[in-house]
């Protein structure tokens, strides 16, 4: 699929509530296949400087194999626990009160 018919399909199911959704009429979305450190990849192999990512992606770049080997061991544990009485390592249990 061409960066157009992704672009149209998105504008068509999607609200980008950050945006004047009339500006998509002249100012086109990108739409980002693959990103890899300080860049992002479009649909047509088309590579542009990420200048606006959050803050880790700005310190650690995209795709960072430490971070993503990380993150896959702690997804086969569990996602994530909010709560302050379930803790889901003996060092959270000590720094939590």
């Amino acid at each position: 699929m061409k960066n157009y018919q992704i672009m149209q399909k998105d504008l068509k199911f999607n609200w980008h509530p950050c945006t004047q959704m009339k500006d998509h009429e002249f100012l086109p979305l990108i739409p980002i296949k693959k990103a890899k450190g300080v860049y992002l990849e479009d649909f047509e192999g088309n590579r542009y400087i990420d200048a606006i990512s959050s803050w880790w992606v700005n310190i650690f770049g995209h795709s960072n194999k430490y971070i993503n080997k990380k993150v896959k061991k702690q997804l086969k544990k569990h996602l994530n626990l909010y709560s302050k009485k379930i803790y889901s390592s003996p060092i959270s249990s000590k720094t939590s009160s």
